[in-house]
């Protein structure tokens, strides 16, 4: 198997790194991060004009029919800078209408978000459930042609700025609620009952606490049929998963280019630290570390390019990218020493980004559980 890039997606990879590079520097991501909003319109607009909103979306609904590879390699780029803002968040919604949603709802919210101008979110997890939908408490009654909605989410990334939150709860039905009646709802950010609070999250991220208290959705914003339990929903986590991978990998790369550059330049006892066995030690752990990733990362995003089956290597990914890119931050700061802990180092960043990722779509207590699902030893999930 190939994984090297193909002609266009270098040609991806290197506009990305061009525009990124001069429309998001450092001050910017510092900025963002005190800034209650959390991105800049300026930039998110240049952004929409590249068309990196609609990259997966297919062109019948105004978006490019790039392949999930192709955004793994722009998603590589974003995390080599840190990129504030809710390009992300909006890219799982985009997902799981892709996923779920029925023609109606596409041809409605894919053109809009292709164009930049629709924000969404996923409010998935709760108090002590994080991504097992076995143990969503939040539920929805559905009343005719409405569900009424009741319950609490936390860490919904964007929640404050989002026009929709993709809201995923257990329908009631009767005194009786099954496990496999856990369907995604369509609401409205600024629906009559609901209360967003930011949360004081490590790095500045921009997450919330939502509180949905009788809040009223129209049954037509269901995305996809209860019937059919929750394996779209699966899915959408299992991709998620692998282009957080890829944004973790870009921080990781730059991570281990800083620390290379400053083994070279810093001169102590009269020569290049780089010269020392202790520091070519961790440059070269952290290389290996590095290869290993991006092997994982583009492995499991090749498989859901093709079609294949991916849920294993989707699980395998995010399990070593949680673990390793951490521990590679960890070592550039001992080749840095002192001046990697100051304000205004940019290792800092990488740091909390890998502290952040490490929980976004499972750590690796689920993503262990996922992968011994995989090989026949766990209770049995529906992912595909």
């Amino acid at each position: 198997m190939d994984l090297s890039l193909s002609e266009q997606q270098e040609m991806l990879r290197t506009t990305a790194r061009d525009f990124l590079t001069k429309e998001c520097p450092k001050d910017l991501v510092r900025k963002m991060l005190k800034d209650e909003k959390g991105y800049s319109v300026d930039l998110w607009k240049k952004m929409t004009d590249a068309g990196w909103m609609g990259l997966i979306i297919p062109e019948k609904y105004g978006g490019m029919g790039a392949t999930f590879l192709d955004l793994v390699v722009l998603l590589q780029e974003m995390g080599r800078v840190c990129l504030p803002g809710p390009y992300f968040s909006n890219l799982v919604g985009a997902l799981v209408i892709l996923e779920g949603g029925n023609e109606i709802q596409k041809q409605e919210f894919l053109p809009r978000i292709a164009e930049g101008g629709l924000l969404l979110t996923l409010a998935l997890c709760e108090q002590g459930t994080g991504y097992d939908l076995n143990f969503i408490k939040s539920q929805a009654i559905q009343k005719r042609d409405e569900y009424i909605i009741d319950g609490t989410k936390l860490f919904v990334e964007n929640g404050h700025i989002a026009d929709f939150l993709i809201t995923i709860v257990t329908v009631k039905s009767g005194t009786t609620t099954r496990s496999k009646n856990i369907i995604p709802l369509l609401v409205g950010a600024k629906s009559t009952g609901i209360t967003s609070t930011l949360l004081n999250i490590l790095g500045g991220d921009k997450y919330c606490e939502v509180l949905f208290n009788n809040v009223r959705c129209p049954s037509h914003n269901l995305l996809g049929e209860p019937r059919l339990g929750t394996s779209h929903i699966e899915a959408v986590l299992r991709k998620s998963a692998v282009a957080k991978c890829a944004e973790m990998l870009g921080g990781a790369e730059m991570a281990f280019e800083l620390s290379v550059q400053y083994a070279k330049e810093r001169v102590q006892f009269g020569m290049p630290i780089g010269g020392f066995q202790s520091i070519q030690f961790y440059c070269a752990e952290m290389k290996i570390d590095l290869e290993a990733m991006r092997n994982l990362v583009f492995h499991a995003a090749w498989k859901i390019s093709e079609g294949l089956p991916y849920a294993k290597e989707s699980a395998m990914a995010k399990f070593w990218m949680n673990k390793t890119y951490r521990q590679l931050t960890l070592l550039a700061h001992q080749i840095h020493g002192a001046i990697g802990f100051t304000e205004d180092h940019e290792l800092p960043l990488y740091y909390l980004r890998s502290k952040a990722g490490e929980f976004a779509f499972g750590d690796n207590r689920y993503q262990a559980d996922l992968i011994a699902t995989e090989m026949g030893l766990g209770a049995g999930r529906t992912i595909r």
